[in-house]
């Protein structure tokens, strides 16, 4: 794939699209770096899956840190194999645990589809199910197997991370950023938001502007 002509006005947003469409690379973080970048530009990247967006001028420190911080997210929401198997020795009752592979491919494909339909306020764990032809019990199992989230409070929390992102790195309104992430009635987004973050939209807002390490401070403090 390549970013063609009509994609000449959202460069990061399909740049993320190929990064996330490539199994070698799909997995990493993206984070964009720009000095030209306007507020379009950055939801578009952020619409289309990187995790974060960073203008210049900047400092190298800030950079560094927010690149541990995201491999960190990363490591510890898809554990890799390795990982897991040291985390989860054989059963000792002789009885086998599902394939490991099979279930991070299904974890793999079933955060995909959630990313493609975060903004859908209907979403539902079973839906996700129903895409992969599987059991929601299946389905939080997967989940909770390699991340310790069900499938529901994982859509939860990405919505909450990326409504986070949104607030502290553009000027949508409230009510705008909840649509993008799925909520039609913005004063539950507020309600829902308040809950998991521990502090209102324009409280978050308001306190990553003044300061730009908070936002990840925030998010990493709560997501693990």
């Amino acid at each position: 794939g390549h970013c063609g002509e009509k994609d000449s006005r959202n460069i990061p947003g399909c740049r993320a699209r190929l990064l996330k469409a490539n199994p070698a690379t799909r997995n990493i973080p993206t984070i964009f770096l720009s000095a030209m970048a306007d507020e379009q530009e950055r939801l578009a990247g952020l619409r289309a899956g990187a995790v974060d967006y960073v203008a210049k001028p900047f400092f190298v420190d800030e950079i560094l840190e927010r690149i541990r911080i995201h491999l960190t997210l990363s490591q510890r929401k898809s554990p890799s194999i390795t990982e897991y198997s040291d985390i989860h020795p054989s059963h000792s009752d002789g009885v086998a645990p599902n394939p490991l592979p099979a279930n991070l491919i299904l974890k793999q494909v079933a955060t995909e589809f959630i990313l493609n339909h975060i903004n859908d306020p209907s979403l539902k764990s079973a839906d996700v199910a129903s895409s992969l032809k599987i059991p929601v019990r299946r389905l939080n199992a997967v989940f909770e197997a390699n991340g310790g989230l069900s499938a529901f409070e994982f859509i939860r929390q990405e919505r909450m991370r990326r409504a986070a992102l949104m607030l502290g790195q553009s000027t949508l309104t409230v009510a705008d950023v909840a649509l993008e992430v799925g909520y039609a009635n913005s004063a539950n987004f507020s309600t829902e938001f308040r809950k998991f973050w521990g502090k209102s939209p324009t409280q978050l807002r308001s306190e990553s502007q003044a300061d730009s390490g908070t936002l990840q401070r925030i998010i990493s403090s709560k997501i693990d």
